[in-house]
């Protein structure tokens, strides 16, 4: 005895049959999605030859950032007020930021051979390597 199968119809919609490309029933199914460009805005930091390199987000919106030539650790909000702390160490040449999961912010001091924490609320502490000339 041989068994015969149904050929089924395929289906991507469970509600109704593909039609295929360019087939739609009417111009009821069909969606239009248009997408805005984003904006960018560029701002100036406040310190003078500041050269931010590291950058990162934390929840609220806020953006931290380093600035190597001026040795600071900055916030600037979505408006656009910025707030600067300076490193315990002068002239230390933070490089990368990034946010760790104990809420602060953490930034290698390149030339000074420290990693430096800093609090949301910008308490900076450093922490010094035991190897020196590391350049973190």
């Amino acid at each position: 005895m041989r068994l015969r199968r149904k050929r089924q119809r395929l289906r991507h919609h469970s509600h109704r049959p593909c039609l295929g490309p360019g087939k739609a029933k009417s111009a009821q199914t069909l969606r239009r999605t248009t997408r805005q460009a984003p904006t960018v805005t560029e701002l100036s930091t406040p310190a003078y030859a500041s050269s931010p390199m590291g950058i990162t987000s934390v929840p609220g919106g806020n953006l931290w950032f380093t600035e190597f030539g001026a040795s600071q650790v900055g916030t600037v909000t979505t408006s656009g007020a910025f707030t600067e702390y300076p490193t315990p160490t002068a002239n230390a040449g933070p490089t990368e930021i990034a946010l760790g999961a104990d809420g602060n912010l953490w930034t290698p001091e390149y030339f000074g051979n420290n990693i430096a924490r800093i609090t949301p609320a910008g308490v900076v502490t450093k922490f010094a390597l035991p190897t020196p000339n590391a350049g973190p």
